[in-house]
């Protein structure tokens, strides 16, 4: 039996090559967006260390040092804002990519469903052309030996 060939195998490559691309995109934007949510937790983080070293040495309190700490914190703050804007244009550029990938994954998928439908119903057509042969090649058989004389 003759192995199955789909036509649009190339275009089905091209498809899947197009979709691990907008895989890898969506994946890349993922990290980013991932990277922006750690630096914000480190961010935090240290706004919450600076504060809680004013309150560990009580008894001296020097000024300057409360200042620098001060402003230090305010720096962080304004980072931290920064940061939650800039997350917040990556999640949608993220959603954007994301859409994309979506589509040409349907895409391929449409082909992939094609392709296996079009396999069955061509293995399902060559069992059924060989079982009509062996049937064929069977009754002539049975004929040829009532033919022949004993």
């Amino acid at each position: 039996m003759r192995a199955f060939r789909f036509r649009l195998e190339k275009l089905l490559d091209l498809r899947r090559h197009t979709e691990r691309q907008w895989e890898l995109k969506l994946a890349e934007i993922s990290g980013i967006c991932q990277l922006i949510r750690n630096r914000m937790t480190d961010i935090i983080a240290d706004i919450e260390s600076k504060r809680s070293e004013r309150f560990q040495n009580n008894a001296q309190v020097d000024c300057n040092t409360l200042l620098v700490n001060e402003m230090y914190i305010r720096r962080l703050g304004i980072e931290l804002e920064e940061k939650k804007e800039e997350l917040v244009k990556k999640n949608e550029e993220r959603e954007a990519v994301k859409a994309d990938y979506l589509e040409h994954s349907k895409k391929r998928k449409v082909l992939d469903k094609l392709k296996e439908r079009r396999e069955s119903e061509y293995y399902k057509d060559r069992l059924r052309e060989d079982f009509k042969e062996m049937d064929e090649l069977s009754s002539s058989s049975y004929i040829r030996q009532a033919r022949e004389p004993e």
